[in-house]
């Protein structure tokens, strides 16, 4: 009677952990924490199917010192519960994928000038300003957290001087996984990939010759990737970091020794950065409140052939809008094209 009741409840929780996560997957919009909320969710499911398997064996073999067995299952149980939830959420913390609908329509009034990006049958989605004409160089910027190409791109077309930075090139900016239009859920690999799949589509484009990446904050970690698998004239980094480690510390400075097994984004930029041919531009501050300044420092000492470090002081918000930071891009820019001649 006892193992029949125990099984009742198993039946009635799993019909209850069932709802729970049907109705979260309706309740948030974001597929990372989405897959956060499943995943603990399962997790918890298990332990308590586990602990049911526990009790009725435990009951049958007459079990001695139950409750202490029953003390050191609930502290095991609750380390692993622990220890799922934190690699689950982390990336949900990490990344913040948005879409702005109302710039994205507003693309519409700008088709003479900004053609619309689709990668791999539509999986990845963006836009390209032509700002200088065919052949020109192409700027391919990996952008920020909680950014999305249309809300860049309107941004840009606000103000007729913010392309002044670009004025003798073409500007690409197509959403990561999961950000924007672009379909899949960011992640260490699926942003490598991407990466790739968006530089070589660029590159094989007849009315594109020399590709200048350009990263910000969380994009800077996919531009190193790339700019260590392919060859870009340039490569232009504000506010990056050396790696995912230094991004989850600076949330929750706690993973450090056995607990780094937590972080899911590695993204090891400074990693890559020694197999990266070109000078980068790098660009941080010391008051950045994101990224901290000794993960860009240490990034920058990573690349073999040295580069140009520039030290601001300025909000992570506000390198776009500062003219210290544009007025460097843009010399850099331009110190590429005087090399190539």
């Amino acid at each position: 009677m006892e193992i029949k009741t125990k099984l009742k409840r198993a039946l009635l929780s799993g019909l209850f952990f069932s709802a729970i996560i049907t109705f979260a997957w309706f309740l948030f919009k974001s597929a990372c924490v989405r897959r956060a909320v499943v995943v603990t969710l399962c997790v918890a499911a298990v332990i308590f199917v586990l602990k049911l398997v526990f009790d009725i064996v435990a009951d049958r073999i007459k079990l001695r010192w139950m409750f202490l067995a029953n003390v050191l299952f609930a502290v095991v149980a609750i380390i692993v519960f622990l220890i799922t939830a934190v690699y689950a959420f982390a990336p949900a913390v990490i990344f913040k994928t948005s879409f702005d609908e109302k710039a994205y329509n507003s693309m519409a009034d700008y088709e003479d000038i900004i053609e619309k990006i689709e990668i791999n049958e539509g999986k990845y989605s963006g836009w390209l300003i032509h700002n200088a004409g065919d052949g020109a160089p192409l700027v391919l910027y990996y952008g920020g957290n909680e950014d999305n190409s249309s809300a860049r791109m309107a941004w840009f077309m606000e103000e007729n001087d913010r392309l002044v930075t670009f004025s003798k090139c073409n500007f690409a900016y197509v959403d990561y996984p999961g950000y924007g239009k672009s379909a899949g859920t960011p992640s260490d690999k699926s942003l490598k990939e991407f990466g790739i799949d968006v530089y070589d589509y660029f590159d094989q484009r007849s009315d594109v010759n020399d590709i200048v990446i350009m990263g910000y904050s969380l994009g800077t970690g996919v531009a190193n990737y790339v700019a260590s698998q392919r060859n870009p004239c340039g490569l232009v980094l504000m506010a990056p970091y050396a790696d995912g480690y230094d991004l989850y510390n600076n949330k929750l400075n706690i993973f450090h020794g056995p607990l780094r097994l937590l972080v899911s984004y590695k993204m090891r930029a400074e990693k890559f950065a020694k197999d990266i041919s070109v000078k980068p531009l790098i660009l941080a501050s010391k008051v950045d409140e994101t990224v901290p300044y000794k993960s860009s420092t240490r990034l920058f000492q990573a690349y073999g052939n040295g580069g140009d470090f520039v030290t601001v002081n300025i909000g992570h918000r506000e390198f776009w809008e500062d003219s210290e930071v544009m007025g460097k891009v843009k010399e850099y820019i331009a110190s590429l094209s005087d090399r190539a001649d």
